[in-house]
């Protein structure tokens, strides 16, 4: 073997050996989104559309709550939806509102 395909070869070793942890993230990954799916239905999901909640973007039911948890992580439409609940204000307080 070429000594050039020698540190090819450890990088396809170390890819192989790592499948395995990458499957336990991507589980975990998708153990958190279905838990906040679920949590945005039952919280936003009987929320009238507007700006930010449309026909793509809502939480009415799970298969769109997933595709929106998936448009915040990939931070594309970040977590403005919420300000439809909100009325423009995270939280209680007046000074972090939403614009």
């Amino acid at each position: 073997m070429p000594p050039q395909a020698q540190g090819l070869q450890r990088l396809l070793v170390t890819l192989m050996q790592s499948l395995p942890a990458l499957a336990n993230v991507g589980g975990v990954m998708l153990l958190f989104f279905f838990i906040y799916a679920i949590i945005g239905m039952n919280l936003f999901g009987s929320i009238k559309h507007g700006d930010f909640l449309n026909r793509q973007a809502n939480f009415q039911n799970f298969p769109n709550a997933m595709l929106v948890l998936m448009r915040w992580v990939r931070s594309y439409g970040t977590p403005r939806p919420m300000a439809s609940r909100a009325d423009g204000y995270l939280g209680v307080c007046p000074d972090l509102s939403i614009r």
